[in-house]
């Protein structure tokens, strides 16, 4: 079966591996890949960086709630899925330019008003047919919901549809959830961590893998069968806006 493509469960694991007082093998080297990476924007390692404010950012990366939306997944082909999301980018946000296009990877800038931008990025996973993003307002303290808005209604447009994630939250004040929940380490935490190229359950004892919880089931990626389901389930999706 197809690995779920998220970093989600690769942050869990090497987090356990850490807290275990598990570290590094001794000698690894530790060497970075970098895709269009700007100090703000782009790929080390095929991971974007965490929001850097909570309230202008979304990201499928960034596991803190106010921040997190589930990547899409596609049903096409690489090139044709992507031809598709470079579209429905354009169709939704008609002033956005395409200002970098590196086979896999995607960056758009788009103008948000009082000298504010809107930075989406877009990554469409190697061996998966899932779209990891992130979208951020660069010079603006909040985007109130527009990049989140943005990116589903990309989705939508492209006929993409989400991979549903299952996570463990931390709830802060108890049986209440929050905007300051979490849901394990963030891509800052862990991506110095670890050499390019290990699994991250190879720091862990005995094999160990996945979860934290150790009842937790393997998640693939669901098939189209199953994401139908998923829809049906859910009740139709929602018409974009012309």
């Amino acid at each position: 079966g197809r690995a779920l493509a998220l970093e989600l469960g690769r942050r869990r694991a090497l987090g356990l591996g850490l807290g275990l007082g598990i570290g590094l093998p001794a000698g690894a080297a530790v060497t970075r890949e970098y895709v269009d990476f700007d100090g703000k924007n782009g790929l080390v390692d095929g991971l974007f960086q965490d929001c850097r404010g909570m309230a202008a950012c979304v990201s499928s990366q960034d596991d803190r709630p106010p921040c997190f939306l589930e990547p899409f997944v596609y049903d096409d082909s690489f090139e044709v899925a992507k031809r598709k999301l470079l579209v429905a980018v354009k169709r939704v946000l008609p002033d956005a330019q395409l200002v970098l296009d590196d086979d896999r990877y995607a960056r758009f800038v788009s103008p948000a008003g009082g000298g504010a931008s809107d930075v989406m990025e877009f990554y469409f996973t190697p061996n998966d047919d899932t779209v990891q993003f992130r979208a951020e307002r660069d010079g603006a303290g909040t985007d109130f919901g527009a990049n989140r808005k943005a990116m589903e209604r990309v989705r939508i447009k492209a006929g993409f549809d989400f991979v549903p994630v299952l996570r463990n939250r931390t709830r802060v004040l108890g049986a209440i959830e929050s905007p300051f929940d979490s849901f394990g380490p963030t891509t800052n935490e862990l991506k110095w961590s670890m050499p390019r190229g290990m699994d991250p359950g190879d720091l862990l004892p005995n094999g160990v893998r996945g979860e934290l919880d150790p009842m937790a089931p393997i998640f693939p990626t669901p098939n189209r069968q199953t994401r139908e389901v998923l829809r049906e389930s859910k009740g139709p999706l929602p018409s974009p806006s012309p």
